[in-house]
C-alpha cells in the first residue's frame, strides 16, 4: 500500500514538474515580448478613459457593467495568442514529449494568472478614476478568482480551436462569447449584490453554480482537447 502511494505521488510530481515547465516557458516568451502586455494595458486604460469622458457621473450600475464588459474583451486579447507557438513542427515536438493534459493544464493556469492580474489592474484603474463600489473586498476577490478561471478555461480552449482553424481570431469571439455568457451573468449579479443594489439571499447558491460551471467547463475542455490535440 505504501509503495502504491509512493508511486502515485511520484507520478503526480512528474506531471506537476512538466506543467510548471510549460508555464515558465510561456512566461519567458511573454517577458521577451513585453510589448504584448503593454498593448493590453494600454487597451484597458483607453477604454476606461473613454467611458469616463462619455459620462459626467458614473453610477453603480455603469461601474459594474463597464468593469465586466472591458474585462471580457481584455481577456480575449490576452488569451488570443495562447497557441500561436504550438503549431507545425513545435506541435509535433510537444506531441512526442507531453500528454495533452499537460499542455492544456499549463495554458489554463498561465492564462488564469494573466487574466487575474488584468482584472486587478482594471479594478485599480477604475477605483483611481472614480470610487470603489464594493462593500466586501473579500467577496469581490473570490468572485474575481472564480470568474477569471472560467474566462481562462473557455478562451484557452477556443484559442486551441482557432489555432487548428489557421489562427482565425474570429472563431475566438464567435465561439467564446456564447460559452462565457452564464459566467458573465452570474458575475454581474454577484457584483450588484456586493454593491448593495441587489438584495438576494441565494448568493451562496450563485457562487456554487459558478463553481459548478467552472468544473463542468474544465472537464469538457480536458476531454475535447485530448481529442483535438491528436487530430
Amino acid at each position: 500500500m505504501k509503495l502504491l502511494i509512493a508511486i502515485c505521488i511520484f507520478v503526480i510530481m512528474q506531471d506537476l514538474v512538466k506543467i510548471w515547465s510549460l508555464v515558465k516557458k510561456d512566461l519567458t516568451v511573454d517577458l521577451r515580448e513585453i510589448y504584448a502586455f503593454a498593448s493590453v494595458f494600454l487597451f484597458v486604460v483607453t477604454c476606461v478613459f473613454i467611458v469616463f469622458k462619455a459620462y459626467d457621473q458614473i453610477s453603480l450600475q455603469i461601474w459594474v457593467v463597464t468593469y465586466w464588459v472591458i474585462l471580457i474583451f481584455v481577456s480575449i486579447n490576452a488569451v488570443l495568442k495562447s497557441f500561436k507557438d504550438e503549431s507545425g513542427s513545435s506541435r509535433m515536438y510537444y506531441y512526442s514529449l507531453l500528454h495533452p493534459l499537460h499542455v492544456i493544464t499549463a495554458k489554463i493556469i498561465y492564462n488564469f494568472i494573466f487574466v487575474m492580474i488584468l482584472a486587478i489592474i482594471l479594478w485599480l484603474i477604475l477605483v483611481f478614476f472614480s470610487f470603489n463600489p464594493f462593500d466586501s473586498i473579500l467577496d469581490f476577490s473570490l468572485l474575481l478568482l472564480c470568474s477569471s478561471y472560467g474566462f481562462s478555461v473557455v478562451f484557452t480552449f477556443v484559442s486551441a480551436l482557432s489555432q487548428t482553424g489557421g489562427n482565425n481570431s474570429t472563431l475566438l469571439s464567435v465561439l467564446g462569447m456564447p460559452l462565457i455568457i452564464p459566467i458573465l451573468l452570474i458575475s454581474v449579479k454577484l457584483s450588484f449584490a456586493n454593491t448593495g443594489m441587489l438584495d438576494d439571499t441565494s448568493l451562496a447558491t450563485d457562487f456554487s453554480l459558478l463553481l459548478g460551471i467552472n468544473l463542468l467547463l474544465t472537464g469538457i475542455c480536458m476531454l475535447l482537447f485530448s481529442i483535438l490535440w491528436k487530430a
